[in-house]
């Protein structure tokens, strides 16, 4: 059944912030490019040309039944110096998982179902990456200030998307933009590496 992308992630903001912290998912998913082939003499007739390939990418990841807080260990977290998993739901029932490195939180969310254009307009200040090879959409939440918030979407397989956060909660931890989303991809490498060994 098909979810609503403005509903994918609870914001992980106190109460008293909430109202103006709504996180919802994006996704994007890369297309490839192909190669071509042509005769190497001239006059001579064309070998048959090869079937126009693409580089390989990274194996798909499926969600299906995925439980978020399984994919940072106990090891990631001591790495990362964050608190225990805190399990939960977002508005659209799809499961999610949460720490805290003091007030700085991090978040995991799976969606399947979601499709690229659902969430592109989410921002127009969203930009493609790429995590561990897979193809991805950065943006931060709409109204977040330098530094305070980074949103990763990454497409593992077609229509199933892992969605990061990172969001400093108003504590000036990151300097900019750029800290905030190093730091989110280095949680959402962790995580695709745990995902790829299940």
């Amino acid at each position: 059944m098909r979810r609503s992308a403005s509903t994918l992630v609870r914001s992980p903001y106190p109460p008293e912030v909430r109202a103006t912290r709504l996180l919802p998912g994006i996704v994007l998913l890369v297309g490839a490019l192909l190669a071509g082939c042509s005769s190497p003499t001239p006059g001579a007739p064309a070998p048959a040309a090869p079937v126009a390939s693409t580089p390989a990418g990274p194996p798909e990841l499926a969600l299906d039944g995925v439980d978020p807080c399984s994919l940072i260990t106990a090891a990631d977290r001591t790495a990362l110096d964050l608190g225990m998993p805190d399990a939960d739901k977002g508005p659209s029932g799809l499961p999610l998982c949460r720490w805290n490195r003091h007030r700085v939180a991090f978040q995991i969310a799976v969606a399947i179902g979601a499709n690229p254009d659902d969430f592109k307009g989410y921002s127009p200040a969203h930009s493609p990456d790429q995590v561990n090879g897979y193809p991805a959409l950065r943006m931060k939440q709409p109204g977040a200030g330098p530094g305070e918030s980074c949103i990763l979407s990454i497409g593992v397989k077609p229509n199933q998307v892992l969605q990061v956060l990172v969001g400093d909660l108003f504590t000036a931890s990151y300097a900019d933009d750029s800290a905030i989303c190093n730091e989110a991809e280095r949680f959402a490498a962790l995580a695709l590496s745990n995902l790829g060994r299940r």
